[in-house]
């Protein structure tokens, strides 16, 4: 028994070269729309050059500070889909409870800088002479 495609779900079938240019465009939209981003960005590349001076060219050591400046920005793009989600369904007024969940998306983007830039400077740290 064959059913036919459901219309509203039929990009979940598309090629991965499909998908990955939906996520290559799920990035620019969020670079140009969110600060956030644009900054998260521009520390990645900060840290990464940073452990490539202190680490006077070592690969890895760039590419592991670069991995984890990676995660607060995959942090920042949960919650600013969420966030917008919560507006577009629940509106833009005030909210105890939205505010309060807000609050809390917001407070997994600190937890992730602290503790992603933190490691970061401790793999580059012993590499500073």
């Amino acid at each position: 028994m064959t059913s036919l495609p459901n219309s509203k779900c039929s990009w979940k079938n598309d090629s991965l070269g499909r998908k990955c240019l939906n996520s290559f465009n799920g990035l620019k939209t969020a670079f140009f729309m969110e600060t956030a981003i644009a900054r998260e960005t521009a520390c990645a590349f900060l840290f990464t050059a940073l452990a490539v001076y202190a680490g006077k060219g070592d690969f890895w050591l760039a590419f592991r500070v670069f991995l984890l400046s990676l995660v607060p920005m995959v942090i920042e793009l949960i919650n600013t889909s969420l966030e917008l989600l919560i507006d577009s369904h629940v509106g833009t007024e005030f909210n105890e409870d939205v505010k309060r969940t807000k609050d809390m998306l917001s407070a997994s983007v600190l937890l992730a800088l602290v503790i992603s830039y933190g490691a970061a400077l401790a793999l580059i740290a012993p590499c500073w002479k």
